[in-house]
């Protein structure tokens, strides 16, 4: 099962997301156990997973460039950790600010959805990005590290 959703879509503060810090989560955990239950009910011995093909700190509010997208995705990947196993997948929109939707902004930090902006610059998103894979890395592979060229790499 995938889907995609947004802390902003529009039926989502009517239906799950009143604007709470945590309820964005318990949307998506919302869903995937809906998906379990459903599984269950049709006699499927494995759950399918539920994949989140799409999010992001929100649409139309401005948050893409700015602190909070940092602080949305840190908290959000640490309240995910209690999913990973209802939903091990979940993408972020987008890597770039270079795709097709919208056209091109091309200057530097121009509110657009990427991790990176027009010219490769990181956003404060591709930053905490970077901070969980490195606790992540430190904390189950101590024999890792990152290297000059920012690549993580055998020590």
């Amino acid at each position: 099962m995938s889907s995609h959703l947004y802390p902003t879509d529009p039926w989502a503060h009517e239906a799950a997301l009143p604007k709470g810090r945590d309820d964005f989560y318990a949307a998506i955990a919302g869903a995937a156990d809906i998906v379990e239950a459903s599984a269950k009910k049709h006699g499927l011995v494995e759950v399918p997973p539920f994949v989140l093909t799409e999010f992001n700190c929100g649409l139309g509010m401005g948050c893409q460039d700015s602190y909070y997208s940092g602080s949305f995705i840190a908290h959000h990947a640490l309240n995910s950790q209690g999913i990973v196993h209802k939903v091990p997948i979940q993408s972020y929109w987008t890597f770039s600010d270079i795709f097709e939707e919208g056209g091109q902004q091309p200057q530097e930090f121009a509110g657009a959805f990427g991790t990176r902006t027009f010219n490769g610059t990181m956003t404060m998103t591709s930053t905490s990005f970077w901070a969980i894979l490195r606790a992540f890395l430190s904390s189950t592979s101590p024999h890792m590290r990152c290297g000059p060229c920012s690549k993580w790499q055998p020590c």
